[in-house]
């Protein structure tokens, strides 16, 4: 996927780049005929120039010449008045011609007319320059005038052509860049959906494999544990009547033990905790063997504790009480447990929960909550799947002295108990105990709480226990 995306980002730029390029060289092309178009006017500028000076110094030099012609018709007037004509100085063709009257007797109409066509002559050379540089300039204005209009066309052309060509390549890039991001959106969401949809399938068969592995295992392990157990009993029992000493009656090690005695509290030698503790036994329900860790059937245990009440257990075992979380923890490291909650509101309304597999983490990880599996008549609402801030499984625990939660507020403030809060909850059974369910306070949440199966009221008994 990440090399279609680079391939056609690539070739997008390409793209680009190339008529971008197209562009440039058009617009060089009509640089370099302005530098030819403003050369050429220069050269012609230039030989104006010239041809200006020459015709300057040219008017000059006839401005001269016709000044000396002027004089020497001067000179010959008087000497035609005086009848000489060899006072007249200054001039070589006026002496020449004098010479040329003294030796071949030419009279002075001759001299005249001679002086007179010279000057004729003069005239005409100076019309035929005059018409000569009068033509010269029409041609270079109309010179100019084709190259000032044939320029501003050019320009004109390629000014629309970069004008059309920019709006096209911008059109063509737009629509390009659209289509590349929509085909790259549309093969994203099918690649993210075909991904989740296998991540899904494979946390459920990895789920069911793991409820499986571990339900399995480990009651093969516990009734071989339990035969082991049996064998050693009466192995010791039997030498012990052998040597004729008196047998003492062993501590039960778990509440599938405690077959008498119902719903009794009872000292029991836990293995995982590596100690014998007092435990509350349910050996009726569900085939017993349960250890109670939390009941709220009086009122009379305030809930609204600190984290060090939550973490050792507080209470009495025969009313309300909270076990501990570090003996949960302890308790459930080793293998996750079965869990059972079972609920009553006061209409008499019953109703269970039971999950196959039940994990509480370390203080570490603020004891957080790991439950799978699902059971029973009350509603899954640990895990409950219809608001993703309501679900409590991968929460931790969270106190009103220790904020765990994801709310912007403290939920275990607000609430008054502590328990696995996300924003905040979709159960809560460790809330404000309200004789009758009628709540009272600023929240209408407040109470003891299990979605879906009582939501309006609060229960009248709740009790949690693990096996």
């Amino acid at each position: 996927m990440a090399s279609i995306n680079f391939y056609l980002r690539y070739f997008a730029i390409f793209l680009f780049v190339s008529k971008l390029s197209y562009g440039y060289q058009s617009l060089q092309r009509v640089i370099e005929r302005l530098d030819d178009v403003e050369e050429e006017l220069k050269e012609t500028s230039q030989d104006l120039q010239d041809l200006k000076e020459d015709l300057r110094r040219e008017r000059r030099y006839r401005r001269e010449d016709v000044k000396e012609i002027f004089e020497v018709l001067k000179k010959l007037q008087e000497a035609n008045t005086t009848g000489s004509v060899k006072d007249i100085q200054g001039h070589e063709d006026v002496n020449t011609c004098s010479t040329c009257i003294e030796h071949e007797s030419l009279s002075k109409d001759n001299l005249l007319v001679v002086l007179l066509n010279a000057f004729k002559r003069e005239k005409q050379i100076n019309g035929h320059l005059q018409n000569k540089l009068l033509n010269l300039q029409n041609n270079l204005k109309e010179t100019i005038a084709f190259f000032s209009e044939e320029t501003v066309n050019i320009i004109a052309e390629e000014k629309c052509s970069l004008h059309t060509f920019r709006d096209r390549l911008n059109d063509n890039v737009t629509v390009m860049v659209r289509g590349i991001e929509e085909r790259l959106m549309s093969q994203l969401d099918q690649e993210k959906t075909s991904i989740w949809t296998t991540i899904s399938e494979v946390n459920a068969d990895l789920t069911a494999i793991n409820d499986s592995c571990y339900s399995e295992n480990w009651r093969c392990f516990e009734d071989i544990s339990n035969q082991t157990k049996g064998l050693d009993t009466l192995r010791a029992n039997r030498f012990d009547q052998m040597n004729g000493r008196s047998k003492a009656i062993p501590k039960p090690t778990s509440c599938d033990q405690v077959m008498s005695n119902k719903g009794q509290v009872h000292d029991i030698y836990l293995q995982e905790i590596n100690q014998t503790v007092p435990v509350f036994c349910d050996v009726d329900i569900d085939g017993g063997g349960w250890i109670v860790f939390q009941r709220r059937k009086y009122g009379s245990e305030d809930f609204d504790r600190a984290w060090e009440d939550y973490k050792l257990g507080f209470g009495h075992l025969k009313n309300d009480f909270w076990w501990g979380n570090e003996k949960l923890h302890l308790m459930t490291r080793g293998k996750p447990r079965e869990l059972r909650i079972d609920l009553e509101d006061f209409d008499g309304n019953e109703a269970f929960a039971k999950y196959s597999s039940f994990r509480i983490l370390s203080e570490e990880h603020n004891y957080k909550l790991e439950v799978c599996g699902y059971s029973g008549s009350a509603g899954d609402a640990l895990d409950y799947d219809g608001d993703d801030t309501w679900i409590h499984n991968g929460q931790e625990f969270s106190t009103r002295d220790k904020d765990n939660d994801k709310a912007s507020g403290s939920c275990a403030n607000i609430y008054e108990g502590g328990w696995w809060f996300n924003e905040c909850f979709g159960a809560f059974l460790n809330g404000k105990y309200f004789i009758n369910g009628q709540r009272q306070g600023r929240d209408r949440w407040q109470g003891i709480l299990w979605h879906p199966f009582s939501i309006k009221s609060s229960l009248k008994f709740a009790e949690m226990k693990i096996r």
